[in-house]
């Protein structure tokens, strides 16, 4: 083919076509002077840089031929309307076998707005009237219709739909670019001269548009949402950010706007807003159960636990009255004293499970020390506990939180582990609280979790989540196992749960 490929990369602009118009290559300096890139424009019928009809740049192909038939090289491309600074050269383009195979336009490397600006500047200095005339006839060509083109261009690019309206009741539509098409279903002509989009929000929402476009009288721009039945029949959720177009007596006379989609953005939004009142009803709830919890305590070892002790006591008198210990009922009497003991020991024993005293008295810190002295005394699991620096004062909740961690990850030590000894470590840290439990015992496939204390996991992992921290569980076959809780010493989600509680 004898055409200019090798020229992709000279200074000259060069396009090539087939013998349709269809633009098949496009240089670098090419997306200089015409402004679009080659995955842009490669594809397109060069007459979208064109200022006249198609049928323009048709018989400026007929043109070429003939020049080329003469033997003329004269610049021919302003013949078919083709925007672009300075001269233009079409060219036929022939196969091996001699067949027309296309087009080539070359132009000189010169940018429109650099055109645009140069000859600006030759109308304020001066020249003949016939020059300054033709100037300024080539600025409004070069400049003006590529502005529009290139806007064009542009609005197919944006995500939104930008759109325009007149400003009064039912604001019929004047424009709507083409994007309009992938986002509501319409084309940009079903838009034109009625009153589709103001017909097509959703009746709810009519009022708080219409307070929107009142508002444009006293702002430049005006941002609202609404519901914008789709062609399916489905509303999208729009963002619509609209702007007043000023005449010369300062009236109204357009209004602009871009809509943008953001019915996923709703949606995101709705789970979010949802997961978080999940969160604050659980929050409240446990922070009931807790409050519970600690009312029972008190009732067993205030209440229950002392009528025992009086009921041991009145044992222990009947038991002297009686007299010698080999008689039968003596022997009955110490039976039931000792079941009444165990009963006040596990009386005793459920009391502090359920709320632990220590943990009110002298803080969490103690309370957990107290359980790790506990555990090690029933298992011979030797502990090591160690405390950082802790704050003053720690929430009940954040303290109840940990305290509840602890008390379920050392039992899964006990367990589990097959080890005889651990870890425990708590401390303070970028406003948070933070407790490790760490074994050194047998681990496990994280795959197989479930087998391994599987609901007291879940368990830690929703207390710690409801308070807005962070849980993990590491542990590998072998290599022991480690649980780690963090929650934040203070924030809104205390104080969400104390407003949840007294609404």
């Amino acid at each position: 083919m004898r055409d200019a490929s090798n020229a992709l990369d000279a200074e000259d602009a060069l396009i090539t076509t087939n013998p349709d118009g269809v633009i098949r290559r496009w240089s670098q300096a090419a997306r200089r002077v015409w402004g679009y890139s080659a995955e842009e424009a490669v594809g397109r019928h060069v007459s979208f840089l064109c200022c006249s009809p198609e049928a323009n740049w048709r018989r400026a192909g007929q043109r070429a031929a003939a020049d080329e038939a003469l033997g003329q090289g004269s610049p021919n491309g302003r013949f078919c309307g083709l925007l672009t600074a300075g001269d233009v050269h079409i060219s036929v383009l022939r196969d091996e076998a001699g067949r027309h195979s296309g087009y080539a336009i070359r132009s000189k490397g010169v940018g429109l707005c650099e055109t645009t600006q140069a000859v600006a500047g030759r109308v304020e200095r001066g020249g003949s009237g016939r020059e300054a005339a033709e100037d300024a006839g080539r600025r409004q060509e070069f400049g003006l219709v590529p502005n529009r083109v290139r806007l064009e261009g542009l609005l197919r690019h944006l995500p939104g739909v930008v759109h325009s309206c007149l400003p009064e009741y039912p604001f019929i539509t004047t424009f709507a670019s083409h994007q309009v098409a992938r986002l509501f279903g319409y084309s940009s002509e079903d838009f034109k001269g009625i009153d589709l989009w103001f017909a097509r929000i959703h009746p709810d929402d009519l009022s708080g548009v219409l307070a929107a476009v009142g508002r444009l009288h006293e702002s430049s721009s005006v941002t609202t949402e609404y519901r914008f039945r789709h062609r399916d029949g489905t509303y999208r959720e729009v963002r619509d950010t609209m702007s007043a177009v000023h005449g010369e007596d300062g009236g109204i006379v357009e209004i602009v706007g871009y809509w943008e989609d953001i019915t996923e953005e709703k949606h995101l939004e709705r789970a979010r807003q949802e997961r978080e009142r999940l969160r604050v009803t659980a929050l409240a709830a446990l922070d009931g159960q807790e409050t519970e919890r600690a009312r029972i305590s008190r009732e067993l070892h205030d209440d229950v636990n002392q009528r025992l002790a009086v009921l041991i006591l009145d044992v222990n008198a009947l038991e002297a009255e009686v007299g010698s210990p080999q008689e039968p009922l003596c022997r009955e009497l110490n039976r039931i004293r000792g079941e009444l003991k165990d009963l006040s020991r596990d009386v005793h024993d459920l009391a502090l499970r359920l709320h632990p005293p220590r943990l009110e008295g002298k803080g969490l810190a103690d309370a957990i020390v107290a359980e790790c002295t506990s555990l090690a005394e029933r298992t011979g699991i030797e502990l090591h506990f160690t405390v950082g620096e802790l704050p003053s004062k720690i929430l009940p909740l954040a303290s109840l939180c940990l305290y509840r961690v602890a008390k379920e990850a050392l039992n899964n030590v006990v367990k589990h582990s097959g080890t005889q000894r651990g870890r425990v470590t708590l401390e303070s840290a970028g406003g948070c609280l933070r407790l490790s439990i760490e074994d050194f015992g047998v681990g496990f496939d994280q795959q197989n979790r479930h087998k391994f204390g599987g609901l007291g996991i879940m368990t830690m992992e929703e207390r710690v989540r409801v308070l807005g921290g962070t849980f993990s569980l590491h542990s590998k076959t072998g290599q022991g196992t480690c649980v780690t809780a963090t929650v934040p010493l203070s924030g809104g989600v205390y104080a969400e749960s104390a407003d949840s509680l007294s609404g």
